[in-house]
């Protein structure tokens, strides 16, 4: 997860940041394969009221085969049996691609985060789905 996600962004997590959400007992980690290759992972946490993605990364060299479309999906798969049914999301505002996937799952912007992301002088949206 930590090399793929080293190719995926410009500041991501670390080893220990990893380390700690994967071991919280309450997370949820899915991850991907095409053709026995790393093609993404997806990590999620309950909250009170919402289930929050905290990360979602697809291989560079995999993206818009479906791989993204593939881990919300089953991401649903255990979040709406388990319930509140929602899930909120942060992305960069240049991320245009992962804006485009999200929208068409039905997620709406409903906040944002000046300068979020100073390394690259972009704001946080704040997305959110209520099915």
């Amino acid at each position: 997860m930590v090399r793929l996600a080293q190719e995926s962004f410009i500041l991501p997590w670390t080893p220990a940041i990893f380390r700690f959400e994967l071991e919280s007992a309450r997370t949820l980690a899915l991850k991907a394969c095409l053709d026995g290759f790393p093609a993404g992972f997806a990590i999620l946490h309950p909250g009170v009221d919402a289930w929050e993605l905290l990360y979602l990364a697809v291989n560079p060299r995999l993206r818009r085969k479906g791989v993204g479309w593939a881990l919300i999906l089953a991401s649903w798969e255990h979040i709406f049996p388990r319930g509140p049914h929602c899930i909120t999301l942060e992305v960069s505002e240049r991320n245009t691609s992962a804006i485009a996937l999200y929208e068409k799952f039905g997620f709406c912007t409903v906040g944002r985060r000046p300068n979020y992301y100073p390394e690259e002088q972009a704001d946080a949206l704040l997305l959110d789905f209520r099915p």
